[in-house]
């Protein structure tokens, strides 16, 4: 692991990230997904509102899944369990910035995508 400094804040941001690949096209503010295993739309994206949905592939769309929301520093900011496929989710305790989805469904199919919150 590399950290700069003897800073733990630093140390932990990096453990936080340890199972997320990053490339530097992937810190581009775009919404290109880290993994093609699972296909997922977040709608809108960037989020005007206090309400998010997502789309999931129709192959894995009777699946329930899991969606965890983190901030850049790697923090767990909401986490959801047996979402269905459109359903609408409040995040209104978000502030505005920039986070990542991470969507894991029962079959361990995991996708991550980037949103903004306006």
């Amino acid at each position: 692991m590399i950290v700069h400094g003897d800073n733990l804040e630093a140390q932990q941001c990096l453990e936080n990230f340890r199972d997320f690949v990053f490339s530097p096209a992937d810190l581009s503010i775009s919404t290109q997904e880290f993994n093609n295993n699972l296909s997922f739309e977040i709608l809108p994206n960037p989020v005007l509102s206090d309400q998010v949905r997502f789309e999931v592939d129709s192959k894995f769309s009777d699946v329930p899944y899991q969606v965890t929301i983190f901030s850049l520093d790697g923090s767990v900011q909401q986490q959801y369990k047996d979402i269905r496929d459109d359903q609408v989710l409040e995040i209104s305790s978000l502030p505005a910035g920039l986070y990542l989805v991470r969507l894991i469904q029962e079959n361990q199919q995991v996708a991550t995508k980037r949103i903004i919150k306006q």
